[in-house]
């Protein structure tokens, strides 16, 4: 299950039945002060979750039509699919080679349940990108609010409000970068050993998605702070590193200057959000004056 809420740490980044049924406050935050001329907006996002689940926060969209910018993590409408296929190609290594017999099958029954198809016409692609399938399909299946709030994910439909809207859009990641950094720096026997530990847990791992998708209905950084410092261990403690924690101190150095020059709506992961290295607490520390909209 570790590995798995290794994985969650870039799902609420870069992908449950709730006891009340019903979100209760979202990761909207004002940053002010420090000669900032106009207010920005800071909102923590859930990558899978449709556009229609912001129909019950007016705050978020009155927050993203007054500011003059978007900030995201990365432009989503640059990546050209054929180049990111050929770049999820392994050169001298397959997932059938990786993978033992059982959790073979329960990926390749499992792609065949969602998707239509074996993991035969996969074996070559990295075992993230098969992760990253099987994840969001089962997302779906231990999330119910997912189902019912349907539209453009999250972060799309920002980037396609903000060029309907001629705002000016800065992303904080290039697609390279980000393709690196799920896909290349993580080794491929790594990533099969998470492929299989999703399909032979896969009870923990729904147990531990619905820790971490509780805490982003509540809204309270807190209660999402909680989740991911559970983790522990190596491996947990890298993946914290290098999937939030060096990206957050990369964006703290970033956000000053966008902001100085407009107000910004910055929409990303919600996991960045939380905690003592997280985005809230950094641009605290540089000075702004950081409160949440409810």
């Amino acid at each position: 299950m570790k590995q798995f809420k290794s994985f969650l740490l870039s799902f609420f980044v870069t992908i449950c039945s709730i006891s009340s049924g019903l979100a209760q406050q979202v990761f909207l935050f004002k940053v002010q002060g420090k000669g900032l001329k106009e207010a920005s907006y800071l909102f923590g996002t859930y990558h899978v979750m449709g556009n229609r689940y912001l129909e019950g926060f007016p705050q978020v969209d009155k927050a993203f039509q007054s500011s003059k910018g978007l900030v995201n993590e990365v432009r989503l409408s640059s990546v050209n699919p054929y180049q990111m296929a050929a770049l999820m190609m392994m050169k001298d290594n397959s997932i059938s080679a990786m993978l033992d017999t059982t959790a073979y099958g329960m990926v390749s029954d499992a792609l065949k349940q969602y998707y239509g198809f074996r993991l035969q016409q996969f074996d070559q692609m990295k075992p993230m990108l098969v992760y990253t399938m099987l994840i969001s399909a089962y997302a779906r299946q231990w999330d119910t609010l997912l189902n019912r709030y349907e539209g453009v994910a999250l972060d799309s439909w920002f980037e396609q409000m903000a060029d309907s809207l001629k705002k000016e859009i800065t992303s904080l990641e290039t697609f390279d970068e980000q393709y690196q950094m799920l896909f290349v720096d993580k080794p491929e026997e790594q990533q099969a050993k998470e492929l299989s530990d999703m399909v032979l847990k896969s009870d923990s791992m729904r147990l531990a998605f619905q820790s971490m998708t509780r805490a982003y209905y509540s809204g309270n950084l807190d209660s999402m702070w909680k989740v991911l410092a559970a983790t522990s261990g190596a491996q947990e403690d890298s993946d914290m590193e290098h999937l939030l924690k060096k990206r957050n101190r990369k964006w703290l150095e970033i956000l000053p200057g966008v902001m100085e020059r407009k107000s910004q709506f910055i929409a990303v992961g919600a996991a960045h959000l939380a905690g003592p290295e997280g985005l809230v607490a950094g641009l605290k520390a540089k000075g702004y004056q950081v409160t949440q909209i409810l």
